[in-house]
């Protein structure tokens, strides 16, 4: 007894939905005829393809339709059996040819073919039957014929529509998604235009802000804490790449392989939800993470203030942050030399507890701002080893002279100890002077190619004959590539000096205690060391328990701090009885 199989296609997954007209058609149709010839159709022999075009015959290639066929093939599906179909479209719709040679290779295995929507009976012609090959071949050609160019108009139309919408959207602001606004954007229906929705927003702006202290995954990981909605690495890619927090429309289109390439951004489409400064501060602190030779993750609750900014005075290595339980359950964090933990071998510097790192830092606070008489450790005033072998080149007179070096240019910007550098980025003068004079140079410059490029839009005017010179529109494209060139050097000399600018106000150590106490200050803190290249080489004395540091900017050894600490409460002298508190 025969076999009979069905195959049912909708192009949009909207309209394999239950309930949909497409699929319920299809379904309807197929069981009728079946039950009018006696044929009995298993559910398991229902084939369905999803959201699959038959334009481009994507349902031969892949899906159900391929399995029907590698079934035929395989003779799994036997001669004689039936395959419904609701009509050739849901088969192919790709051009005359290659529709009609999907049918024939089904016909030829001696598979009986049924379209339901007309009752037409396709099989191979032979005695038995006395089907006339050339009727039906005529039938076949026409019917595939006009699937093909009922879907090449649909395509073509649909294509009109969506370049028509973008153009609307570009050039009058006319709304075409406003069924489904991305994330933090809702469609007002009485105002007809986009708002911002705020709870969702400041999600957005969280995430953003956060990236400019920690990485992608630490970032969403905090988020997600407290959002409406889980976000994931793909949600953030989206974010960036759209860049619809800025307010723009990412515009796509189809390539020749049928998927989605950008095309073009239409800007002020979705009203902006994140400033550009904070966007471009995010995005260059992710570059910056992705050129750093330094490596280590956040400690949980960024706990660790000299992240990146640490390193054994011994053996030059990173130091590694570690906590450790003691036996009443009480947790400390360490700073273990990686050398001596990790290599076993080329350094005897002693692991030593956080918080005499952080009391150090402290004092050197203390020493840096106050105006009080203190003590200092006689270490401290031992000068850097900062001799440097140069090249000195002699003439024939015996005249020796040598030429300046880096050192020399670093030299005249060098800061003599950490008060003075404190001093210096927190006024900031020198750096502001500099950048500003550069700012409105560029400015200066960018005013004066627009307002060459406003002439050059009014001379269009004088073209009536409808012919445009080609020198003038080579005239207009190196203006607007001045124009965008200009624009970009600015966005980005802005969002440098937002980075390297200092993001804390530092007048006492009660200001980094303060600032301490809160995971945002504690990024705050770690952004400012590595922003301004700061590092602290630290040694330990285990016996006299006295912890020494060399403070370096920009490779300079620019100041040095020591200082002895008891073995209880080390920090008492600051106010503070217990800082593991926040360890535990």
């Amino acid at each position: 007894m025969p076999t009979a199989y069905a195959y049912i296609r909708y192009s949009s997954k909207a309209q394999g939905e239950a309930g949909r007209d497409s699929v319920d058609r299809q379904m309807a149709s197929i069981q009728a005829i079946t039950k009018q010839q006696g044929i009995e159709l298993p559910p398991e022999n229902i084939y369905s393809d999803t959201g699959i075009s038959a334009h481009d015959g994507s349902n031969k290639r892949k899906g159900k339709l391929k399995e029907l066929i590698d079934m035929i093939s395989d003779m799994h599906i036997k001669e004689g059996d039936y395959i419904f179909v609701e009509s050739i479209d849901r088969l192919s719709r790709q051009r005359l040819l290659q529709a009609k040679e999907l049918v024939n290779g089904i016909l030829e295995k001696g598979v009986i073919l049924i379209t339901t929507i007309d009752g037409q009976r396709y099989e191979k012609p032979n005695e038995t039957n006395r089907i006339d090959d050339l009727q039906q071949d005529i039938l076949l050609s026409v019917i595939a014929k006009r699937a093909y160019e009922e879907s090449k108009t649909k395509s073509v139309r649909r294509k009109s529509a969506w370049n028509r919408a973008k153009k609307l959207a570009e050039e009058e602001k006319v709304i075409f998604n406003a069924h489904n606004p991305p994330y933090g954007i809702r469609y007002n229906t009485e105002l007809n235009c986009f708002e911002i929705e705020e709870e969702e927003a400041q999600e957005i702006r969280d995430f953003f802000e956060s990236l400019k202290y920690v990485g992608v995954s630490l970032s969403i990981k905090k988020l997600n804490a407290y959002s409406k909605r889980k976000w994931s690495s793909r949600n953030i890619k989206h974010l960036i790449d759209t860049k619809y927090v800025l307010g723009a429309y990412m515009a796509q289109r189809r390539d020749e392989n049928k998927k989605k390439v950008f095309e073009r951004y239409i800007e002020n489409y979705y009203p902006q939800i994140v400033s550009y400064e904070l966007f471009n501060e995010a995005i260059a602190a992710m570059k910056n993470r992705a050129q750093r030779k330094n490596y280590g993750n956040q400690s949980v609750g960024s706990l660790n203030i000299f992240r990146h900014s640490i390193k054994c005075d011994c053996c030059e290595a990173s130091m590694l942050f570690e906590k450790q339980t003691n036996p009443k359950g009480v947790v400390y964090p360490y700073f273990q030399c990686y050398t001596r933990k990790e290599l076993k071998n080329g350094c005897d510097q002693p692991r030593f507890r956080f918080d005499l790192a952080f009391g150090l830092f402290l004092e050197l606070i203390y020493q840096s701002t106050t105006d009080e008489d203190f003590d200092v450790h006689p270490w401290q005033n031992e000068m850097p080893d900062t001799e440097i072998e140069y090249e000195w080149i002699t003439r024939e007179s015996g005249m020796r002279y040598r030429l300046p070096t880096q050192e020399d240019i670093d030299e005249e910007e060098r800061v003599e100890n950490f008060k003075e550098l404190l001093i210096k980025l927190l006024s900031n003068r020198e750096n502001q002077t500099k950048d500003n004079k550069i700012i409105v140079e560029l400015s200066n410059l960018l005013l004066e190619q627009k307002s060459y490029r406003d002439n050059l839009m009014k001379s269009f005017a004088g073209f009536t004959s409808g012919v445009i010179p080609q020198e003038f529109l080579q005239v207009v494209s190196k203006t607007e590539a001045t124009i965008n060139d200009i624009e970009q050097n600015l966005a980005e000399l802005q969002t440098q000096i937002n980075i390297k600018k200092t993001t804390i106000n530092i007048y006492s150590e009660n200001d980094i205690i303060d600032l301490y106490k809160t995971e945002d200050g504690r990024l705050k803190i770690n952004q400012f060391f590595v922003a301004n290249d700061i590092t602290f080489k630290f040694k330990f004395d285990k016996t006299t328990r006295t912890l020494f540091a060399k403070i370096f900017q920009n490779g300079f050894e620019i100041d040095r701090i020591a200082k002895h600490f008891s073995l209880h409460n080390p920090l008492k002298e600051f106010g503070i009885n217990n800082l593991n508190e926040y360890f535990n």
